[in-house]
């Protein structure tokens, strides 16, 4: 089946993050033996240096087409006719050089709003719209994207959420039918070392702040330093928890806005030495780090799927995190622990 994925952007050296969880189904797809073709409608700020225009790669095995228009923070009305422009200027050279797809897979809301616009009213090809935004998951949508989510959904071939929490507020509110389909895992980064098990938490055992540990115990987290993510909740949690045990860690990957706020509670607490920040790396040095960790943790007010929770219990590890939503699909008794 040919395929058109279209996304927000796709994963660069620089821009690890940038539209990974698109360009993940897509690699996946390709393997699967789908003929792929990957759209990416790129309208981060000039401060994300990439090149202008439309430009053609291929990256895994995908055919990937970008349209790099670096606007910024404008006005979402002027954002969407410029991705409505951009959609229509690089599906003419995609239509010239790798032809016309069987269906269109669109990602987030805003990216499903023009395809589903764009390809209902000019072509006769089936649209699919998944829905992984904390956007669509709050108790109040804002009305921008409860307009583009009302008309978008009800006119899609099929709408899909990644997550049982997501599938049910999308449902109850636009009274459309909602698959659930998860993110894609990376096994190939992330995998169990199963000899490895002696390092885990026990289902019977447990460490306080009293335990006489022999060796570093450490929890990990991974995420944006954003203010959804709670990561002063957490830090606030393990200062209280573990007060003073110099054996026991918290380290945290990822970056964002929030970094230096955290940075600054890490001091007034006093766990420099302790709670470390180690800024965004690649896939394969998390998967280390989760190696010679002992406990995931994720304290998101809100969280649509929890990709790094999934990647960590792939590794082996126990979960401990808020029940923000996604979680719910995938932690039980014998793997995590879901706090209210």
């Amino acid at each position: 089946m040919k395929l058109l994925i279209i996304g927000r952007g796709y994963p660069t050296e620089k821009y690890k993050l940038n539209g990974i969880f698109e360009f993940d189904q897509a690699k996946t797809l390709k393997v699967a033996g789908h003929d792929i073709c990957f759209l990416a409608i790129d309208l981060r700020s000039v401060r994300r240096f990439r090149k202008f225009g439309l430009e053609k790669r291929v990256i895994d095995g995908v055919t990937v087409y970008a349209v790099n228009l670096p606007i910024g923070n404008i006005p979402k009305q002027i954002r969407l006719k410029l991705s409505s422009f951009a959609l229509k200027y690089a599906y003419k050279r995609i239509l010239k050089e790798w032809g016309k797809p069987d269906l269109v897979h669109a990602h987030f809301i805003t990216i499903g709003a023009v395809a589903v616009d764009f390809f209902k009213e000019q072509t006769d090809i089936p649209v699919v719209v998944t829905e992984h935004s904390s956007k669509m998951n709050q108790d109040s949508v804002a009305p921008f994207y409860h307009s583009l989510a009302k008309e978008s959904y009800s006119n899609a071939d099929r709408v899909i959420a990644v997550s049982s929490y997501l599938a049910r507020q999308m449902e109850q509110r636009y009274k459309v039918k909602v698959a659930v389909v998860p993110n894609v895992v990376d096994l190939k980064s992330f995998q169990a070392n199963l000899n490895d098990t002696k390092n885990r938490v026990l289902k019977d055992k447990s460490i306080t702040a009293k335990d006489d540990i022999e060796k570093e115990f450490q929890f990990i987290s991974v995420g944006r330093l954003s203010v959804e993510k709670r990561f002063d909740l957490m830090i606030e949690s393990f200062a209280q928890a573990f007060p003073a045990n110099p054996k026991v860690k918290l380290v945290i990957f990822g970056d964002g806005p929030e970094r230096e706020k955290l940075e600054n509670l890490i001091k007034t607490l006093e766990l420099n030495q302790r709670v470390i920040l180690k800024g965004f790396v690649n896939r394969n040095e998390i998967a280390l780090a989760m190696r010679e960790a002992q406990v995931f943790v994720l304290t998101s007010h809100l969280e649509t799927f929890g990709l790094a929770a999934i990647e960590a219990l792939a590794m082996g590890l126990p979960v401990l995190t808020t029940n923000s939503g996604g979680p719910e699909d995938y932690i039980i008794e014998t793997n995590g622990i879901l706090l209210e």
